[in-house]
């Protein structure tokens, strides 16, 4: 989109889409839709419970202690498990203000190694997605589902991490319950 080129959307690229919703669907989903539409197993079947669609990452770890899954350690491990990680630089007070403001110019990625003095320039969202879509018709045209899989995946966490937030609400609408 950012090539100023016409949206051009394939039956393949309909069927990818497709693909990658139903695997979003799971199996308590499909469960609590019957149970909306009065549809039971049997006359005298007791109540069924409906069953929440949150995912594992809302489960706390009192409810996995609760629901007597093994979990090895104490909370304090856990919380400390990924400490050793690296990660990004921390963000100064004041630049933590110009981005809010949107006074910060962004700065092109540089990875720089000790071997020599090259650098290389990180590609845009735009070139990854190119980039993505040659790999994605490859892995398609020669059967490879379990990479078809991992594309998929790639594509969700590239597009989550170069969302930007409008309003407060804009992270949260996953996590509202359907009444």
């Amino acid at each position: 989109m950012d090539a100023k080129e016409e949206l051009k959307i394939t039956v393949l690229d309909a069927m990818q889409w497709l693909k990658v919703s139903w695997d979003k669907v799971t199996a308590t989903t499909i469960q609590n839709c019957f149970h909306h539409c009065s549809f039971s197993l049997g006359s005298n079947t007791a109540e069924i419970s409906i069953v929440s669609d949150e995912g594992p990452e809302s489960i706390t770890y009192e409810e996995l202690k609760s629901r007597e899954i093994n979990v090895e350690g104490s909370f304090e491990e856990y919380a400390i498990i990924d400490n050793d990680v690296p990660i990004c630089g921390i963000l100064t007070d004041n630049e933590i203000t110009a981005m809010l403001q949107g006074d910060v110019t962004e700065e092109p990625c540089v990875i720089e190694y000790d071997v020599d003095d090259n650098t290389i320039v990180c590609p845009s969202v735009s070139e990854y997605h190119d980039a993505l879509k040659i790999v994605k018709r490859y892995v398609t045209c020669n059967s490879k589902s379990c990479l078809l899989n991992a594309i998929n995946e790639m594509e969700e966490l590239i597009y989550t991490c170069s969302v930007k937030q409008s309003s407060l609400s804009d992270f949260y609408t996953s996590q509202k319950k359907i009444k």
